[in-house]
């Protein structure tokens, strides 16, 4: 059950409870009041002024007694009330003095004094065929009570006085009782919407503080299906992200160290190199022409690689900030990798590195992509392979396909390929792959870091795997020719 259906449930069932005790109360002072002034309850004619007259003859007779009682003026009292047929029994101390009551009258008495004990406050009761007036007075140091009742009252009212005795004496207690339920029952409904709600607030508090205290490897498990769930949910997939994110950023500084150790390497060495041959023309090491314009050739030949180092991390650097201006267009795929492999033919040749291209795709593929950019992608491929090439000389081959509504392109050599647990690092800032390659000290191992990034720049995916030799396999969107023309701005 949700939260807003538990809190209705709750105010609905605050409301029917006092409602339900209200119209109980109402109800039943409404059927008092309609007997009362509509049924038995009603007129006692006759009857109520014998009552009222015995009321008076009581209290009369208790106020005028200020000595034990006279025998004469208590027997004169008996004859009046039997003209009202009323008797009397009089107490003194617990101890009857004059009593002329019937077995009828004794028994009407006990009724009556079960429902209304004698307090020493003055009572009237007009209850069925019983009419009754107590009433007690303190005589000569003694405590009295003077008792007048008629047994036999006819039509008298089936409740009468009773009713407004118990209306009365009964009327706090009901209020009382009321306001306690409704306080019971909101102290209970609110206690369970307060557990209800309290209870998945400390959690997530609790998962907050966590998080605080750079704990992250955890999960908040909720099974409600209240709000509270989906922000369980929430909160969950934040820490999530956030675990990801913390990963990533050690992963990001871990290579960023690696990047600036190697970097610093990649440099130190070629510097070292020049600065020797510098020192060694400056000396005069090399003091015949031969040997200067050696030294010379070699101090160019690494300058040139240092030039190339710096144009690559400039290019890495400018792809991951999202800088570099690509200039997109359709492109046919297989005629444009048919003609870059005859134009590299003789290049990659004269490296020892054969070429082929092989087309398995059964219609024509069309891709959006920089063509200059693409071209940079596969030199660096084959670049790679050539550096990392078990003897003088090796082949490669590019391959196309359709696969699943993508284009893929295959690049593969017949190297030593790379150690299984070091293939998910192979696209990373200067990889080399020490463990698996025989030429490490060769290129900068930048350049399937590069490759990489031009090809996720081209919402593709490049992936490595071991297939008689290194297979490195490119997947690419397809384009139909009149997507392809009007996206070609890009």
């Amino acid at each position: 059950m949700t939260i807003k259906k538990r809190l209705a449930v709750s105010n609905l069932l605050m409301l029917l409870i006092p409602a339900m005790l209200i119209l109980l109360i109402v109800g039943a002072t409404a059927g008092i009041v309609m007997l009362y002034y509509h049924g038995e309850i009603g007129e006692l004619g006759e009857n109520q002024e014998s009552v009222a007259l015995a009321r008076e003859l009581v209290g009369h007779y208790l106020q005028e007694q200020t000595e034990d009682p006279n025998p004469e003026e208590l027997s004169e009292l008996m004859d009046i009330m039997d003209g009202i047929e009323f008797h009397i029994q009089l107490v003194q101390n617990g101890v009857i003095v004059e009593s002329n009551l019937s077995q009828e009258d004794y028994d009407a008495i006990q009724w009556a004094s079960g429902i209304f004990p004698d307090t020493g406050e003055p009572l009237i009761l007009a209850a069925g065929k019983i009419a009754l007036v107590r009433d007690s007075a303190v005589i000569d140091g003694s405590h009295a009570t003077l008792i007048a009742v008629n047994s036999s009252v006819e039509e008298t009212g089936s409740l009468g006085l009773l009713l407004r005795q118990v209306f009365q004496r009964y009327f706090i207690l009901a209020l009382g009782v009321f306001l306690l339920v409704i306080s019971l029952s909101n102290a209970l409904l609110s206690s369970r919407v307060a557990r209800s709600v309290l209870a998945p607030l400390s959690r997530l508090g609790e998962g907050a503080r966590r998080i605080r205290d750079g704990e992250l490897n955890f999960s908040l498990d909720y099974d409600g299906d209240d709000e509270f769930g989906e922000v369980f949910r929430d909160f969950d997939a934040m820490r999530a992200r956030l675990e990801e994110s913390v990963q990533k950023q050690l992963r990001y500084e871990e290579e960023r160290r690696e990047f600036i150790a190697e970097m610093s390497h990649d440099l130190r060495t070629p510097l070292t190199a020049i600065r020797g041959y510098v020192e060694g023309l400056r000396d005069g090491v090399a003091a015949v022409p031969e040997k200067q314009a050696r030294y010379l050739e070699i101090i160019h030949r690494k300058v040139c690689s240092m030039d190339a180092l710096v144009d690559r991390l400039f290019l890495l650097s400018k792809l991951e900030t999202g800088h570099f201006p690509f200039r997109f267009e359709q492109v046919e795929l297989a005629p444009f990798l048919n003609q870059y492999v005859r134009s590299a033919r003789d290049e990659f040749g004269a490296k020892g590195q054969s070429l082929s291209f092989e087309n398995r795709a059964s219609s024509p593929l069309c891709s959006l992509l920089d063509p200059e950019q693409m071209r940079c992608v596969l030199g660096n491929l084959l670049e790679n392979s050539v550096k990392y090439r078990i003897g003088p000389a090796g082949s490669s081959r590019i391959t196309l396909w359709e696969e699943q509504g993508k284009a893929v392109i295959t690049v593969s050599d017949d190297g030593p390929g790379v150690a299984q647990s070091d293939i998910s690092r192979l696209f990373e800032s200067f990889y080399r792959g020490d463990k698996a390659r025989s030429n490490p000290g060769d290129g900068s191992g930048l350049g399937l870091a590069i490759a990489r990034r031009i090809i996720e720049a081209h919402h593709g995916k490049i992936s490595a795997e071991n297939r008689n030799g290194l297979t490195v396999r490119i997947e690419l969107q397809q384009e139909d020719r009149d997507e392809a023309n009007s996206d070609s701005g890009r």
